[in-house]
Order: C-alpha cells, then structure tokens, then sequence
C-alpha cells in the first residue's frame, strides 16, 4: 500500500499543526484528528490514485465556500489540492441515527436542509454537472464496459438523467456516513457536488437510512412542502442506479488500488444487481 509521507505532505504547515491520531484509513484518503493552530480541526490526506478518481479537489473546495452561508458544511481552515490536503473545522456531533432524536424529527431536518441546497443560488464558480462525473467513469471502466452490469449502470442512467427536471446544486454521495448530527445537521466529503437531478439526493438518502414508504414520503414532505406524492416509479429507478453507481466506484478503486480489491466486495453487489436488474 502507498505510504502517504504525511509529514511530507504537511510540511508547510509543519509548526502549526498537531496530528493527535488517525480516524480513518479508506481507500482514497486518510482521516486524522488534528489541532491547527490550536483549533481542534480534521485533516484529510489524499492518496495518490485519487486524482484518477471523477472529482475535483479544487472545484470541492470551491463549492464548500460558494455553500458557506448555508451552513450546512465544516468550515475549511486549510486546503492544498495540489497536495491532497484538506482541513476543516472538527465539529462536536455523532453520525447520523436515529437513536439520535425521534426519527420523524431527524427525518424532518434531513428534508429540510437538503432543499435549502437544492434552492440555494449557485455559487458563480464552474460547477460540474453530475453527468461529467458518469462520463469520467465511463473512461475509466472503458475496459470493463463489455460487461453486463456495467452498461447496464450506463444505460439506465442515460435514461433517466433527463426527464425535463431541471438541475440543481446537489451534494451527490449522501450516505449515511457523510451525515452528522451537532447542533444542526452537517453534509460531509462533498468531493462529488455539483449539478444533478433532484431526485438522486433524495434517492440516496432513501437508500442509505433504509427508509420505509411512509418515511419516504415524510422526507419528501419536508422537501417539497406542498403537499404532493413523491414520484415512487421515478425514485426507484433512481435508487436502483446509485447501486450502479457504488459498482462503478467499486471497480474504479479495484482498478486504481489493486490492494483494496478484496475488500470491496464486488461479487456480492454484482449478485445483488443481478438480481435487481
């Protein structure tokens, strides 16, 4: 596995920070727990292989900034892109479950806060549409791209990514794990935000919390605030291609860091797809 030489990778700000441990060891970054410049702070530290990856570090940095007022985002003390380097403010909360609070209240908040996003003006930066991010994929597993499950992933969303909705400021990778409970509600890791279809945030929070018909349609609720149904038929074929989509991401890391490959777990999703499609 790369060594990240984090000391190296930290050496301009070497005197102002303290690594007090690491979090996290994931297949594209580390997580540590730091102080910088006495502020309790997070640090993320990219590995190499991640620039191959569809995001944009300095376009993420970019988008926390053009988001800020929303406060619905850490606040970043440092950033160097070029070093893949990120630090934000540490924030005192728990990830998101729903031991948290009473699960029609959290479940309240989430819609809430996500169409203050969805509504938000865009940030006048160049924001990328989800679809550059399936495009750059679609590069990277250009080899795979004979296999069933992944044209398949490919073909559904060409078929649904347009419909006439129009696009809005989306965060895009709303898994239960970049949603944190503090004061308020906080997004994390917003590597992949930019342009998309309402309906995939909406879908991808559905999936990852698990949530029944009526918490569906009780997120939707505080989303839309009008009193309308949820397009289930639509919704579902949005949540069936984010699984496409972890199977993109899957074989992408399988692909970058060879070293991940047993833990991704691949076979099991293709099953499940399988069974789904």
């Amino acid at each position: 596995m790369e060594a990240l030489n984090l000391s190296k990778r930290i050496e301009s700000i070497s005197s102002e920070i303290e690594i007090i441990k690491k979090l996290k060891t994931g297949p594209v970054s580390e997580i540590y727990l730091c102080t910088l410049r006495n502020i309790k702070a997070v640090l993320r530290v990219d590995y190499s292989w991640a620039s191959f990856l569809p995001f944009d570090r300095n376009r993420e940095i970019r988008i926390i900034h053009g988001v800020e007022h929303l406060e619905l985002a850490p606040k970043i003390l440092y950033h160097d892109a070029s070093n893949g380097v990120l630090i934000w403010r540490y924030i005192e909360g728990v990830e998101f479950n729903f031991i948290s609070g009473s699960r029609a209240d959290l479940i309240t908040g989430l819609g809430m806060n996500l169409i203050k996003l969805h509504q938000s003006k865009l940030p006048d930066i160049d924001i990328a549409s989800f679809k550059t991010f399936i495009a750059a994929y679609e590069i990277l597993l250009q080899e795979e791209s004979k296999e069933t499950l992944i044209n398949k992933g490919f073909k559904l969303y060409n078929d649904i990514c347009e419909d006439g909705t129009d696009y809005v400021l989306s965060h895009n990778d709303l898994n239960k794990s970049n949603l944190l409970i503090g004061d308020k509600f906080y997004f994390l890791d917003w590597e992949y935000a930019g342009l998309n279809h309402p309906y995939f945030d909406i879908a991808t929070l559905c999936h990852s919390l698990n949530l029944s018909d009526e918490n569906t349609q009780l997120l939707w609720n505080a989303y839309s605030n009008d009193g309308s149904l949820i397009d289930v038929k639509k919704l579902d074929q949005w949540i069936l291609f984010i699984q496409y989509l972890d199977l993109f991401w899957r074989k992408s890391i399988e692909k970058l860091a060879p070293i991940y490959k047993d833990k991704m777990d691949i076979s099991a999703l293709e099953k499940k797809l399988s069974l789904l499609s």
